[in-house]
């Protein structure tokens, strides 16, 4: 919160001072009015996007509530919560999809880095490639704490399975005990 008023605070009071005249010309297209904008077609898929239909088969709900029991997390791999069961019933596969926010903070170091991830059958599944793995934020040593979100769809063969979130940090910090993780299950 004390970062964003950092610098929302500043842009407001910037363009509080900017003159009626100015803000019209950039509203009207200013400087650049004469630049064509490129319109994407409409219900054209993007590269890399999915377009095929999948049907939401189960859903479940990872709840952790604030004030939670503030737990220690060390740097590296740290828990969310405990793994949880999922069944893909379907011969073919399954897409697990996933969407989660968890609340850290309390930080030792400034910048350290937190990444969010997913660990299907104690396996984790990063979206890392050669410039390594996407990092969902940074915390401050200010005391305060931030939440941050994590998406993301995998292939899931057919049978049992357990997930976990976890939180990777760069340094030690402090979890708030406040989490919600949807885990989904698809079929094609």
């Amino acid at each position: 919160m004390l970062g964003i008023l950092r610098v929302a605070l500043p842009l407001v009071a910037a363009l509080a001072l900017m003159p009626a005249a100015a803000t019209g010309a950039f509203a009207a297209g200013g400087p650049n009015a004469a630049v064509p904008v490129k319109e994407p077609a409409k219900n054209s898929a993007q590269p890399g996007t999915v377009s095929t239909p999948n049907n939401l088969v189960n859903t479940v709900i990872a709840l952790g509530t604030f004030p939670g029991t503030l737990k220690n997390f060390q740097a590296g791999d740290n828990f969310v919560h405990g793994p949880i069961a999922i069944n893909c019933a379907n011969a073919g596969g399954c897409r697990i999809g996933v969407e989660g926010t968890v609340q850290v903070g309390n930080s030792v170091a400034d910048e350290n880095d937190v990444t969010l991830f997913v660990r299907v059958d104690g396996v984790p599944i990063r979206p890392c490639d050669s410039f390594g793995c996407p990092v969902s934020g940074q915390l401050f040593a200010d005391g305060g704490y931030t939440t941050f979100s994590f998406m993301g769809a995998y292939p899931m063969a057919a049978g049992a399975h357990t997930v976990e979130m976890e939180v990777n940090l760069a340094a030690p910090a402090q979890f708030a005990g406040a989490y919600t993780i949807f885990y989904r299950i698809y079929t094609p």
